[in-house]
Order: C-alpha cells, then structure tokens, then sequence
C-alpha cells in the first residue's frame, strides 16, 4: 500500500480550509491513506469533497485499482462521466471484479449507452457477485429492458400501404393434371393495413417476470376483397432469471379471419431456456405444442416443435446484431380419414438467419433469410405422389425514428414456395411503407 507525508502545506492545507480534518485520519508527521478518506466521505454522501480529494492524489494514486475504483465513484456522483469510465478502464487492466463491471454499468447508463450497459451488467452477474450486488444487476437489466423489454406497459399503432404480387398465393398457370378456378391463379393487388399491439411487464421477484403480449393486424385488399385478413394472437407468461441463465412458459393463442370467415384459431404452449453465455452471446432453445382448427375440419392437427437458436451483439450501440436459429416440428391430423392425413400429416425441419445493422444513429435495418421443408406423409390423389414444399424468404425491414414516438417503416419480401405439386407452387413479392407510433 503507497503511504506518504503531509506537511501543513499544499493539498492538506486546502483540505484544512474546506474543514475535512474530522473525516479524514491525518496528522502532521503521520501516514496518510486517501482511501480510507474517500471510502468515508462517499459513504456519507460528500460526494464534492471526495472529488476533491480524489482529484488531488490522483496523480500518487492512479493505478491502484481500489484508487481507480473510488475515484470513479467520486467522478461519476460529480458528473464527470469521462473521468470514471477512464479510471474504470484503468482498473480493469488489472482486476475483473464484478464491482468494476457494475461501475462501468453504471457510467454507461449516465452516458445514455444502454446495450454498453447491459454487457456490463451480464458481466457483473458472471463474476460470482455477492447476492446484494447480483439483485441489483438483475433489477437494473429488468429496468433496461432483458432482451430488449422494459417494465409495465408499452404498446404501439400503426397504418401501412403495400402492393402484393400475388395476393391469392396461387399458381402462375393452369396445373398440368387439374383445372383450378382462375380467380385462384396468381393475381397482384394493392392493400392498407392496420395494426395495433402491446406488452406488459410485472415483476413478482428479483429473478420472476409476468409478462401479457399481443398484436391485432387487418389487411384489406383494394380489389381481392375475398382476400381480406385479420389476425389476432394474444400472448401470456412468465420468465424466470437466475444469474446468466433464464426459464420462460408462454401461453399462446391466435385467430385468423379470410373474407370475414373463421380461417384458423390456435391455442397452445411453448417452454424456453436461455443462456448468457458471454455479454455478446445468447443460446435459447425451446419447445411447444399447438392445437391447430382450420375451418376444412380435415386440416385440423396437433403441431409440435422445438428448435434451438442464437443472438450475437456487439460492444456497442452501433455495432450489428446477429441472429440464427433452427427447428424440427410434425403435424399429426386430427381427423382419422384417409383424406385428412394425406392433406395434414407432415414432418418439417426450418432455419433462419439475419443481422440487425443500425445504418445511422435514427435508421434500423434488419436483413432475414428464412427456410422451411414440409414433406407429407399422404400420397396426393392427383398427382400419386407425396407433396413435399421448400419454402424460402427473404426480407429488409427498414425504420427511421423522427423521435422516441413516431418512426417512418417500410419493407421488401421475396417468398418462393417451391412445390412439387403445381398448385401450391407459387412466387411472392411484397412491399411496404407506413408509419409507427410507439408509447409507453
């Protein structure tokens, strides 16, 4: 430990003239320790004296890590965010504590640099943190928002305009083996869209979350009206967060109306586990199971599936955030005829890929690829052969924020669904622009 000696002069003598002498153990010709001064004077909150100090044996001092540590304490309680993230850096260089991290988590958030922040403070939890210090971590990430969430309720509107080349999801020509009515051939419309949705988070402990979900959306065609959507699906859960890892049963529901016709109600539920492996990367895997009711009763199944899946950010704000994942599922028909298997029954295997890119400090682009193999078990009556479909996609999704409320969306999506049975072989362009207004 570095000691030194005061004279009556100097930096004792300006600490006289602020009447520190009762906090701080000095006495001319004895050894005198600024750590012990700072650890007194910020634990009883004078925070402008202990700048004071610090700053005056920074120059003796700098290098020590708890030095470091108390300076930046001082720094960031005066406001001088530069200084303790400098000192904090220092620090680091030669202990990796997780009361460093914590006080990098805490000059970030200062500094308004929130993905910074929550790095920060996953590291603090795999630092084997005391448990005081380990609750507030997860406290603080739960108020930032763990991925990309934030606490009580936000919600959002929007209203978009996009033109669909092939609204009916139909065959460019007449099948080879059958005749198809031709309002059921590809055929392209414009369409507007409105939807709604929101989230609602409730903390029941340091380490349980109830969370409610849900998104409205009706798509009205311009000319197909017999093309007209709605879809509703409503969410409800609870999360789990224990150190680096997290545990979340999820409720789901979903309705789908086509013409101002029942299309498809579904109700089932999904269980996830996630890992914090580093700061920057996050495994999950999950399964569920879904009891699907088409109004072609044949259609009904039970759907089952599971995956696995990754997210990999970078340091900073500005950097990319990738994203992957794969998963294996079958659909098991309910009906026992020859018809509904041979139509329901199917196994698929999908993956999925892409990079959330922050282009400028106001714009999101986010580029996704998406694939999906369905082989039936059922032989086609027509065609005497198993339908087996590949199904790809490819999309940009751009949004400029004018402000934390209103930002500006639009959107590209090629779909090709690639079938050996000519009906459900199909090419799909879709574009878009609207406008989101998001509250909290």
């Amino acid at each position: 430990m570095k000691r030194f000696y005061l004279s009556a002069s100097g930096p004792r003598r300006l600490l006289l003239g602020l009447g520190l002498m009762g906090l701080l153990p000095w006495q001319s010709g004895q050894a005198a320790d600024p750590l012990d001064a700072l650890r007194s004077l910020l634990a009883h909150g004078n925070t402008t004296q202990a700048w004071f100090v610090a700053r005056q044996f920074r120059g003796e001092w700098e290098g020590d890590p708890q030095f470091d540590q108390l300076y930046a304490q001082a720094a960031l309680a005066s406001g001088q965010t530069g200084e303790a993230l400098f000192a904090l850096e220092r620090a680091q260089q030669t202990t990796d504590s997780a009361e460093v991290h914590w006080l990098l988590a805490q000059t970030y958030l200062a500094m308004e640099q929130q993905d910074p922040a929550k790095n920060e403070l996953y590291l603090v939890l795999n630092r084997h943190p005391s448990p005081g210090l380990a609750a507030e971590a997860r406290k603080r990430l739960r108020e930032l928002g763990i991925g990309g969430r934030q606490e009580g309720l936000q919600g959002y509107v929007e209203a978009f305009i996009g033109h669909d080349s092939n609204a009916t999801q139909g065959p460019y020509q007449q099948p080879s083996l059958a005749v198809i009515n031709a309002s059921d051939l590809e055929e392209s419309d414009g369409y507007f869209g409105l939807a709604a949705g929101g989230r609602y988070d409730h903390p029941l402990s340091d380490s349980q979350t109830l969370f409610a979900d849900g998104r409205a959306e009706n798509l009205s065609y311009f000319d197909r009206t017999d093309q007209d959507t709605f879809k509703l699906n409503l969410n409800l859960g609870s999360r789990w967060d224990y150190e680096r890892q997290h545990w979340k049963v999820t409720l789901q529901s979903g309705h789908e109306r086509l013409d101002g016709d029942n299309a498809l109600t579904r109700v089932g539920v999904t269980g996830e586990w996630g890992f914090q492996s580093t700061a920057q990367l996050r495994l999950g895997t999950f399964v569920g199971v879904h009891d699907l009711n088409y109004e072609l009763d044949d259609r009904d199944s039970v759907q089952w599936l599971g995956g696995v899946n990754l997210v990999f950010s970078g340091p900073t704000e500005q950097s990319a955030t990738w994203f992957a994942g794969t998963y294996y599922g079958q659909d098991e028909a309910d009906n026992d005829s020859e018809e509904a298997h041979n139509n329901t029954d199917r196994r698929f295997i999908g993956a999925q890929a892409g990079v959330v890119v922050p282009l400028l400090e106001q714009l999101d682009t986010v580029v996704s690829v998406n694939y999906l193999n369905s082989r039936y078990d059922g032989t086609n009556s027509i065609y005497n052969e198993r339908r087996e479909d590949d199904y790809s996609a490819f999309n940009i999704d751009l949004r400029w924020h004018f402000n934390k409320a209103w930002s500006w969306t639009g959107g590209y999506r090629l779909i090709r669904n690639d079938s050996n049975i000519e009906y459900y072989d199909y090419t799909r362009h879709l574009i878009q622009t609207g406008v989101r207004y998001d509250f909290r």
